[in-house]
Formats: structure tokens, C-alpha cells, sequence
């Protein structure tokens, strides 16, 4: 694939989950140390959120590390070259 396109993924995915997931983590954060919009003073739905926007960041990483990443190339083994022609039709 092109890094053109490679580099449109990732950036398109960084649009759609990691800003996104950026903003959970820091709302998450709030919610955690105590700033919460509800009266509830339980701590596990701010941890829950902050998996939530780390998942959420995780998938551009993901992104670019599948587009960005070397192509396999066939080995050359040597001993190819010894085996006989087929013969010709």
C-alpha cells in the first residue's frame, strides 16, 4: 500500500477514535480523582472510563503500525537454482 494512503488511515483513524479517546481519558481522569458530575463517590466508573479512552487510543496505534510496517519478502534460497528446468510443452 502506498504511505499516502497509509498515512490517510492512520490520520483518519486518529480523528475518529484517538481524539475522541483523548477526551474520555481526560473526563475519566476528572471522574476519578473526584470531580463527578453525580453524587455517586465511587471511583470504578472513572477507572472504567479511563479503559474505555485508552482502548479508544490504542486503536490509531494499531492503524499505523498495521500500514506502516515493513513488507515480507520472500527469501532467496540458493539452492533453488540447482533444481533441472521442467521441460517444455
Amino acid at each position: 500500500m502506498e504511505k499516502n494512503n497509509a498515512l490517510l488511515f492512520t490520520l483518519f483513524g486518529f480523528g475518529l477514535c484517538g481524539l475522541p479517546g483523548l477526551c474520555i481519558l481526560f473526563f475519566g481522569s476528572l471522574v476519578a480523582l473526584g470531580a463527578s458530575i453525580t453524587a455517586e463517590e465511587s471511583v470504578a466508573p472513572g477507572l472504567v472510563i479511563i479503559c474505555l479512552g485508552l482502548f479508544l487510543l490504542l486503536i490509531p496505534v494499531g492503524i499505523a503500525v498495521y500500514f506502516f510496517r515493513p513488507a515480507s519478502r520472500p527469501q532467496f534460497d540458493p539452492e533453488d537454482l540447482d533444481d533441472p528446468l521442467p521441460p517444455p510443452i
